[in-house]
């Protein structure tokens, strides 16, 4: 049988439409199940669902003490596909936007200033520059504030693994990280 042949019934909920008032359908996406309105394409609507198939509740964006650069007004912290975010609150008249970056104390390699764990795309952890663009240090794995014994370059805690490395790879100091369980 070909793909064209095989029917997958319709699974109608309770929700109603807000767009158009139709009963919503679900249906399987990338990220899991959503209600989405029967009348797509001329109605778009969807609404994420929550584990046992009820609507997922819209969190209100929370106001922060943090100013937008471009016009002053606050920001909110928001989520999005690719996690949390600053976004200004005179959104759509303001797009300005800034990620959520947690600081560790390190200081950057390069330049001295602080070193920021960011989200790839993928929501894979990496760290940079808190100065980035201007300075341009990125690594995907996470300095720690020790310097190597036989070079006295930034150390690294190499990604997904319990050992210590030196980035310098003319060096090639490596130490494991004891298990705090012993």
């Amino acid at each position: 049988t070909s793909r064209e042949d095989i029917k997958i019934p319709v699974e109608e909920t309770d929700i109603i439409c807000d767009k158009c008032g139709s009963k919503m359908v679900v249906k399987a996406g990338r990220y899991g199940k959503f209600a989405a309105c029967p009348n797509y394409p001329d109605c778009k609507n969807t609404k994420p669902l929550t584990g046992d198939g009820k609507p997922a509740e819209k969190k209100e964006s929370e106001l922060t003490d943090i100013k937008c650069e471009l016009c002053g007004q606050f920001m909110v912290l928001r989520k999005g596909k690719y996690g949390m975010f600053y976004s200004c609150s005179d959104y759509p008249k303001c797009k300005n936007t800034k990620p959520l970056n947690k600081k560790i104390d390190v200081p950057c390699p390069v330049c001295g200033a602080g070193i920021v764990i960011k989200q790839s795309k993928k929501n894979t952890n990496y760290y940079s520059c808190e100065k980035y663009p201007d300075c341009k240090f990125t690594s995907w794995d996470m300095p720690v504030n020790e310097k190597c014994p036989k070079c006295k370059q930034l150390l690294y805690q190499k990604k997904g693994k319990q050992l210590i490395a030196c980035h310098n790879k003319d060096c090639g100091y490596t130490r494991e990280i004891p298990d705090e369980d012993n």
